[in-house]
């Protein structure tokens, strides 16, 4: 994909925040569109640079053509591959999730920000436009890695061992996807989404802690297969996965703080309700014991 100048000037314009819960939704002087700009334009201006970046790099450089790392599979690489990927040439992916795997990530995470924003519909803007920075920031550094690395998948590493022919061996090193392996995108990709709606989904189930330990273990254990099966598919080694879902967590995690100032601002903060679910009073003595007071967000 590439850039047009007024997309960017178009995201500029979509930036939107996220107001504390017991905030006013916008000063009746100030216009809605001018704090949306104010407050995001610095993260769109990093993703469109990163995409510009990624862009640039693949067109002009593209993936090495050595192995920057990892040019011989560790160990653990190997023996997981031989015990779990499908079979010699079968790399097409099995059943729905794998074969929408985005869309499936995707649909979660918009219906994870259209149940939680409430009715204040720039909370809605400010999730869309968050998901949209940390997936488009997570596809240009995935880029720029795969580049950097050079990786070779593993359906090439072990072409000659598979029994491939020379030939079907230079056609696969003639394909540049091939080499760049590390990390998984499909891994990066969907724990990036998926993150982000766990952050989203805080929100509404934050009272409910039962609820949100079901959600939060129901997200990234999607996660988890969605990545695994790029293992089963011969497309990665278990490195790949792994690290590709740790990166992919981190960005989605990462920009929920960069579009949430109510005291979530915070490059990496990990948990963005932290004690505004409930917060306490200093405890009051009194005969026989002490009062605490609490204030629950409804």
């Amino acid at each position: 994909m590439r850039l047009v100048p007024c997309t960017a000037i178009l995201l500029l314009a979509c930036a939107a925040p996220c107001r504390a819960a017991d905030e006013p939704a916008a000063s009746p002087g100030r216009p809605f569109w001018k704090p949306l700009v104010e407050d995001h334009w610095r993260h769109v201006t990093l993703v469109v640079l990163t995409w510009a970046a990624d862009e640039q790099i693949d067109r002009q450089v593209g993936p090495r053509g050595r192995p920057l790392i990892l040019g011989s599979p560790p160990i653990f690489d190997e023996e997981v591959r031989d015990h779990f990927r499908r079979g010699d040439g079968d790399t097409r992916p099995h059943g729905f999730i794998e074969n929408h795997a985005s869309g499936v990530t995707g649909t979660i995470a918009a219906g994870a920000i259209l149940a939680s924003a409430g009715p204040r519909w720039r909370d809605d803007v400010t999730d869309f436009l968050g998901l949209w920075e940390a997936h488009r920031f997570n596809i240009a550094m995935t880029g720029i890695v795969k580049n950097a690395v050079g990786r070779e998948r593993p359906e090439l590493e072990f072409a000659a061992e598979d029994g491939a022919s020379p030939r079907e061996i230079r056609r696969l090193r003639g394909q540049d996807d091939n080499h760049r392996s590390f990390y998984s995108y499909h891994a990066s990709s969907a724990l990036t989404t998926l993150s982000y709606a766990d952050f989203v989904l805080l929100r509404r189930l934050a009272v409910h802690p039962i609820a949100r330990r079901w959600t939060h273990v129901g997200l990234y254990t999607l996660g988890a297969y969605i990545a695994w099966t790029r293992v089963l598919q011969d497309a990665h080694y278990l490195s790949d996965v792994a690290i590709g879902s740790v990166a992919g967590a981190l960005v989605g995690r990462s920009f929920y703080s960069f579009n949430h100032p109510d005291g979530l601002d915070h490059r990496l903060s990990w948990d963005p309700i932290g004690s505004r679910a409930i917060s306490f009073a200093p405890p009051v003595p009194i005969p026989g014991g002490v009062v605490v007071l609490a204030k629950i967000p409804l």
